[in-house]
């Protein structure tokens, strides 16, 4: 007999899930319960992807990771990233690994450069969700999975092609992993899914940003046991008889032959210099910063940062093993790299997902307090004057040239602040409609600063130019080494300083089919970009024109055709002018007229 629905079943129905739609929307925790993972993602999608597949490689890393992927695959070697034809210590192989997955399904492009760094932050998420689910329940699990989500510092790194997502998922798994091995009042059995879970985790840790993954979850045990809950643990829960040997098997499957093939290099130089020399001497000749990363912490935790006294109440409130367990796993990054030289931002995010537990452990606010309710509108009021002194910068300077593009871009940023600092607004007042344009405005901003990027990314703009040149003949680069220049081209270079040899002599090497040579530099921090922006004759930072000059005319004689360009090289924060010198051979005019553009008016 078929199956039929009558009108009052069609009805009850209906009611069913209309009144599941209103439990969703109330954030029932039956509701939560079945929907949470999937509304997660939906947030996920929304601050992580738009833009991601219009951002051109910014970052100096960026590129060296996805072209380096990219070299692994052609040389059929899984063991040794290879950059520009030469050897790549700086990381361990996982990241490269992922990213190939990637590229195999999508191609090469940015989006499937990027792509394991949404994944990621996404799988933090839902580790931020079960661990809250259970220490604080449900609602608690999931407001702190949403505040990371949109958390400044992860919409940056969710996005990018690098290894720390990877990372800071494996510390989140391990510290789960302790959490649920070390407070549970019945021993979990013998090799559960816990010890499984902690060790594996460990590996994969160490195979994507090396020895932090390891640091972290032992430094945040040793405060955790002896300075914030100071009882004893059950230690022989863990395991680690077993469970070390468990961790170090598929580091050993891929350290030993990468050692191996590389006659000892890759530890010396992977962790000598890119572990050991980064901690005694600064990075890039930086200043260390006693207090960096609590400054640092109101950018990265932007807009969450503005709720921070609400973590300070809760946990003297309901202080316990939880909350200890947590203030030592977010400390543990943070004095970590407080005595390492050098120091970055992103550098104490394994600890973000431990500060967002404490902060939302309840669904409920408290009673406006004093204190609080000052400090929160204190940085509101920062983050305020810091937009509204952007959108001065925006509207209030006149742009000219290419520079337009930069300036839309920013817009693009603004906006995408503007969201964020809703969200603060929607956390602290419950107001729904906020929320909505908050994220619209995210998406919409995120995807503006990611296309206008792209046209004025100096690199990115040279794309079409070599894939409209046959790959053979030298590539060299005389005074511009940016690695973008690798992943975009897909042929190696030889980079040479502008001192090193003389531009004429490139030219006249044999071989030699594109020369790429930076013609004059503006630095962003210099006080005559101001000049730049209004169109007006300024110094360069750096000039080589009676330099370039005379390789134009050595190059019309040697059958090269001279083309030129200006763009934002967003890795050292400048604006530059390019000369390229090029052999027409199988240049179009299609790629021709889409780099060739008036030098900007600063340059003339």
């Amino acid at each position: 007999m078929p199956l039929t629905v009558g009108f009052g079943q069609r009805s009850m129905i209906r009611m069913s899930m209309k009144d599941q739609l209103k439990a969703l929307v109330l954030l029932d925790e039956q509701a939560l319960r079945r929907h949470a993972w999937w509304l997660l993602l939906v947030l996920a999608c929304l601050t992580l992807l738009p833009g991601m597949d219009l951002l051109p490689m910014v970052d100096r890393d960026e590129p060296r990771f996805a072209e380096a992927t990219q070299e692994m695959i052609n040389r059929e070697n899984a063991f040794i990233p290879y950059f520009n034809g030469h050897y790549r210590f700086d990381k361990p192989p996982l990241t490269y690994w992922w990213m190939a997955i990637h590229y195999g399904l999508l191609g090469r492009s940015e989006f499937a450069a990027r792509l394991h760094s949404a994944i990621s932050a996404y799988l933090v998420a839902l580790v931020i969700l079960a661990l809250g689910r259970r220490i604080f329940g449900i609602k608690a699990g999931f407001f702190a999975a949403g505040a990371w989500l949109t958390c400044l510092q992860v919409f940056i790194h969710g996005r990018l092609a690098l290894a720390d997502m990877p990372m800071i998922l494996a510390v989140a798994l391990s510290m789960w992993a302790l959490y649920e091995l070390l407070t549970r009042e019945e021993a979990p059995p013998r090799y559960s899914r816990w010890y499984w879970q902690l060790w594996l985790a460990q590996a994969m840790g160490f195979l994507a940003k090396g020895p932090i993954a390891l640091a972290v979850p032992l430094l945040a045990l040793l405060l955790w046991r002896w300075v914030f809950y100071r009882r004893p643990l059950p230690w022989k829960r863990l395991q680690a008889a077993t469970g070390l040997p468990l961790a170090l098997l598929p580091i050993a499957a891929w350290g030993i032959p990468a050692l191996l093939m590389t006659h000892g290099q890759f530890w010396e130089v992977g962790m000598g210099k890119h572990v050991i020399e980064r901690g005694t001497s600064s990075f890039n000749e930086r200043f260390v910063l006693p207090f960096y990363y609590l400054g640092t912490a109101f950018f990265s935790l932007f807009p969450w940062i503005a709720l921070l006294g609400l973590a300070w109440h809760r946990m003297r409130r309901d202080w316990g093993p939880a909350n200890s367990f947590l203030l030592a796993w977010f400390l543990a990054p943070v004095l970590i790299f407080s005595f390492y030289a050098t120091q970055l931002p992103h550098y104490i995010m394994p600890g973000f997902p431990a500060l967002f537990l404490m902060l939302f452990q309840s669904d409920r606010l408290p009673e406006k307090r004093g204190v609080e309710r000052v400090f929160y509108w204190v940085v509101m009021g920062l983050w305020a004057v810091i937009i509204g002194t952007l959108a001065y910068g925006i509207f209030g300077v006149e742009w000219s040239g290419r520079l337009v593009l930069l300036r839309q871009a920013l817009m693009g940023v603004a906006a995408a602040l503007v969201g964020y600092w809703l969200l603060a607004i929607f956390a602290r007042y419950q107001l729904k409609q906020v929320l909505g344009f908050g994220l619209l405005l995210i998406v919409i901003g995120a995807t503006m600063a990611g296309a206008f990027l792209k046209f004025s990314v100096a690199t990115r703009q040279l794309a079409l130019l070599w894939h409209n040149l046959e790959p053979q003949g030298q590539t060299v680069g005389w005074g511009y080494s940016e690695p973008g220049l690798v992943f975009y081209s897909q042929r190696l270079w030889d980079f040479y300083d502008d001192e090193e040899r003389p531009l004429s002599e490139l030219l006249e090497q044999e071989g030699t089919q594109t020369v790429l040579a930076r013609v004059r530099e503006w630095r962003l921090d210099d006080p005559t970009f101001k000049a730049v922006l209004a169109g007006e004759t300024a110094a360069p930072w750096r000039d080589r024109s009676e330099a370039i000059a005379a390789a134009e005319a050595q190059a019309d004689r040697l059958g090269f055709e001279t083309l030129r360009l200006t763009g934002f090289n967003y890795a050292r924060s400048s604006w530059v002018e390019l000369a390229v010198f090029v052999r027409p051979e199988g240049l179009t005019d299609q790629a021709r007229q889409a780099i060739t553009q008036p030098a900007a008016p600063a340059a003339e």
